[in-house]
């Protein structure tokens, strides 16, 4: 039964498919949802975030996109003491119908890339409060002008799979005795895959045992394929693309890779180090403050050459049981528990709709 005198909050997402953002918001209503608040998500109609809303028990607004999202807030938003927009087309719609209604409006930011336009700056000045998920990601925003800025990390949650799955996927995709790593990223130009098939290249040189397994899709598939043929890294570089379940394959996975050359956190990268995975990465944008005090390796986004070498010598770690490397994961993985839990993260979100006049009961 609801709390009458819970707080309303709308979390509205707008996105077609299933990233890292996508998660976040889902993990958001279930934490503000598990806090006592009264929680509604607005989503694409029938879209991945929708489903698994509705898996976990969650309301949902259902809309076609941004145009009739903007005439539910005008029609419906009123009931709710926050509206809190998980991506920049949601901001859109918020930002629209904001003028409107006496709501508290809070816009989250999840990537480090510049925005752009005159119009875009407007809609981030609609906002009450503005969070981004690091300092990468605030800057952009504070270069505009606009602030304050609260940083309130992206989540992870512990992923247990079952023995089982992970026995499969190793008889499918690990030849025996070889290692295996693991990246879990779109093909899209700002996560550079190329410049993996590049390091990967060179590394198989160095380390002829090792495979690399990449879970996502998007628009460079094609390109990348090519790059994997045209470097003869068909047995070492496997396109594997979007799973619905990645739990089994962060523990089939001796170490994990990413070389982002923009990142706005790299939620994917907190997953590794909770599953106690050595990281290396590029010093892109959020990464540089999730690997931060030796807790991953990082190195300069586009040198292949570099990744490469920190990918060897991670391996060679790996194969000498080096205590400083298990020192490493451990100071990680208490880092991402310390710092983004689910919980932690509902915390601060409470706070800050508080701290801008969001009401208990909506009128």
């Amino acid at each position: 039964m609801k709390n009458p005198d819970a707080m309303r909050v709308l979390l509205v997402n707008l996105e077609r498919g299933w990233r890292g953002g996508e998660r976040q918001t889902l993990w958001t209503a279930e934490g503000l949802r598990d806090a006592g608040a009264d929680v509604t998500v607005m989503v694409r109609k029938g879209n991945a975030l929708a489903r698994a809303c509705e898996n976990s028990g969650l309301p949902v607004a259902p809309v076609t996109g941004t145009g009739e999202a903007w005439r539910w807030l005008l029609v419906k938003g009123r009931q709710f003491a926050v509206w809190h927009a998980q991506t920049a087309h949601a901001l859109t719609a918020c930002a629209l119908a904001r003028p409107f209604a006496t709501v508290c409006l809070v816009a989250t930011r999840r990537v480090a890339l510049p925005p752009r336009g005159r119009l875009t700056r407007l809609k981030y000045r609609r906002a009450d409060a503005l969070v981004a998920i690091s300092q990468a990601a605030a800057e952009p925003l504070q270069a505009w002008g606009l602030g304050p800025v609260t940083i309130i990390p992206s989540a992870v949650r512990q992923m247990a799979p079952t023995a089982e799955s992970v026995a499969a996927l190793r008889q499918a995709h690990v030849p025996n005795g070889w290692r295996a790593l693991g990246t879990v990223a779109a093909l899209t130009p700002e996560k550079d895959p190329l410049t993996l098939v590049a390091a990967m290249a060179r590394l198989v040189q160095r380390e002829p045992q090792v495979v690399l397994h990449h879970l996502g899709d998007g628009p460079m598939r094609a390109e990348v394929a090519a790059a994997i043929e045209a470097a003869g890294l068909q047995k070492h570089y496997r396109l594997l693309g979007f799973q619905t379940d990645v739990a089994p394959w962060y523990a089939l996975w001796d170490g994990y890779v990413a070389s982002s050359r923009s990142e706005g956190l790299g939620s994917s990268v907190l997953d590794a180090m909770l599953h106690q995975l050595p990281v290396v990465a590029t010093a892109a944008g959020g990464l540089k403050e999730v690997l931060a005090d030796r807790r991953g390796v990082l190195v300069a986004p586009g040198d292949a050459d570099a990744l490469a070498n920190a990918m060897a010598g991670m391996l060679g770690q790996l194969n000498d049981s080096e205590p400083a490397l298990q020192e490493q994961i451990r100071q990680a993985r208490q880092w991402v528990e310390n710092e983004c839990s689910i919980e932690g993260m509902t915390k601060r979100y409470l706070e800050l709709y508080l701290a801008c006049g969001a009401r208990s009961v909506a009128a």
